[in-house]
């Protein structure tokens, strides 16, 4: 199990989301996805992969906003974030 640091949606990489297979309740400040909410379920299920599919096609569909504007790094690009995903989670 161990400890997930990176967003399931978005892929933002740092803050812990899940630890031991438990919710942190953090949430993202790139895409402002709640783990423990918007990013439940088992990595490949079909229902799970379609809900954090949707939800991160509708932050990417609003142009990436940060749900957290001050937190974003002067040089960020989310294809490379994006390309960083887990595959787990792709």
């Amino acid at each position: 199990m161990g400890t997930e640091t990176a967003c399931r949606i978005c892929g933002l990489s740092g803050p812990v989301f899940w630890r031991d297979g438990e919710p942190t309740g953090t949430v993202c400040p790139c895409c402002g996805g709640e783990s423990g909410l918007d990013d439940l379920g088992h990595p490949g299920a079909r229902e799970t992969m379609r809900t954090i599919r949707a939800r991160r096609g509708h932050w990417a569909g609003l142009g990436a906003p940060w749900a957290d504007p001050a937190a974003r790094p002067a040089d960020w690009d989310v294809l490379v974030q994006l390309g960083a995903l887990p595959p787990v989670w792709r």
